[in-house]
């Protein structure tokens, strides 16, 4: 896996973990608009 990979697996988890999260949020950590 490279880094960037690994990165967003582990933002991906993080949002398993911690539904609260919102996805918005996690969207602008990927650099992706919804």
């Amino acid at each position: 896996m490279t880094p960037e990979e690994l990165r967003t697996l582990t933002l991906f988890n993080t949002v398993e973990n911690s539904p609260e999260i919102n996805q918005r949020q996690l969207a602008q950590e990927l650099d992706v608009s919804l």
